[in-house]
Order: structure tokens, then C-alpha cells, then sequence
């Protein structure tokens, strides 16, 4: 008997080396949260040459959350946001005429199990979830799908990229936009991708396919 008892006792401890190395211990009992942070994800500096884009601002978003179905246990998730535009001067007036935003959303997964939105969210739900990165109008604004297409190169994936119409501000003006949408998981993590022009612009979509071929994303931690 004592050969069967000894290997169960190798395998809870080797369960409870497993769970102490990932940091998980701490999180099982209740006493500390878990941490998960997303990998930068940028565009290359090539692309904004060639598209005439520019980063325009870049920052952490961290949320706190509970898992009910993790025990109440309490999460940290931290994602990376980069948002980027185009401006052009016309009558000597400065405008904005394009919008672009890389969001990287660390995948959450404890003991196997997945907690993160994004595996279920489509490309709809993408946009009502980051609007507010694309438009100048509340998440009310209506968007209608004007196109599905397939995109390759977007990380290394063909990507389902869903092209949305609609009347919204933009730029200080009321004008009709189009807005795409699409998501890739890479390393480890969700790579949300985002861009916006005015639809009198229609040269504006291969600058956003540019730029999601072009995103950089170094894995997730």
C-alpha cells in the first residue's frame, strides 16, 4: 500500500509546488489578490510614416474585479491602451481625420479557467465597449455593420475585421464615420484593435488596415 500512498503524496505536493510558484496560494486562501498585466501593444514606427499617423496618448487601465465563481476571490487587471490620430491642414484650418487604438487586455485564467470577456465579445460588443476611444459621442450613438472582411498579417492571423456606418461627432462636428473593429489573442493576451474616419474620406480604410497589420506586441507576462 505504501507505494500508491507515496505517489499521491508526490502529487499534492507536486500541486502545491505548482500553485505556489504561479503565485496562486495567497489568491486559493483569500489573503492576497491576483495580478494580471497586459504586454504593450503598439504600431510600428514605419506605419505612421507611411499613414502619416501619431501616437497620441498612451496609458495603463486597471480594474479591480471579483470571480463569484472563483470564490469571490478579487483580480487586478491591467491592460495598455495607445491611441493614435491623423491630422491634416485644410483652408488653413487643422482637422482631424483619423483615429486608430491598440488596446492589450491581459487573458484571465485561474487553474485553468477562463475569466475574461473578450473570448465571447464580438466585434459589435467591441465597439460599444470602447466607443468613447473612437467618437466624440456618448455609447447611445447608432452604428450600423456596413461590411465583414478578412484581414491577414494582423499578428501573424487573419483577423475578422468589421467595418460599422454611422452619424456621430467627430472632430467637433456632427458627420457620418466609419468605424472597424476586430480582436486577435497573441501571447498570452487579447489585442483589441480600433479605427475611425470620416466616410468622405474613403482612402482612410487602407491607412486602418495598414496600421492593424502593423501592430507590435511583445507577449503577455
Amino acid at each position: 500500500m505504501s507505494g500508491p500512498i507515496d505517489r499521491k503524496r508526490v502529487a499534492v505536493l507536486a500541486v502545491a509546488v505548482l500553485l505556489a510558484s504561479s503565485g496562486c496560494i495567497g489568491f486559493l486562501l483569500g489573503n492576497d489578490s491576483l495580478e494580471f498585466t497586459a504586454s504593450n501593444a503598439t504600431v510600428s514606427d514605419d506605419a505612421l510614416d507611411e499613414t502619416g499617423y501619431s501616437l497620441n496618448e498612451s496609458h495603463a487601465l486597471v480594474e479591480n474585479r471579483t470571480l463569484e465563481d472563483a470564490g469571490d476571490r478579487e483580480i487586478v487587471v491591467e491592460s495598455h491602451v495607445n491611441a493614435y490620430s491623423k491630422h491634416e491642414t485644410i483652408l488653413d484650418d487643422r482637422r482631424e481625420v483619423g483615429r486608430f487604438t491598440a488596446v492589450a487586455v491581459p487573458e484571465v485564467e485561474v487553474l485553468g479557467q477562463s475569466f475574461n470577456p473578450l473570448d465571447d465579445m464580438s466585434n459589435a460588443d467591441l465597439l460599444d465597449e470602447f466607443q468613447s476611444q473612437m467618437t466624440d459621442s456618448s455609447r447611445d450613438a447608432d452604428f450600423s455593420v456596413d461590411e465583414e472582411k478578412r484581414l491577414d498579417g494582423v499578428l501573424g492571423e487573419q483577423v475578422n475585421v468589421t467595418r460599422f456606418t454611422g452619424t456621430t461627432r467627430f472632430n467637433d462636428k456632427e458627420i457620418e464615420v466609419a468605424v472597424y473593429a476586430t480582436k486577435v489573442k497573441h501571447d498570452g493576451d487579447w489585442v483589441v484593435m480600433l479605427g475611425a474616419h470620416p466616410t468622405q474620406r474613403p482612402e482612410g480604410e487602407q491607412d486602418i488596415e495598414t496600421l492593424m497589420q502593423s501592430v507590435e506586441h511583445d507577449g503577455g507576462d
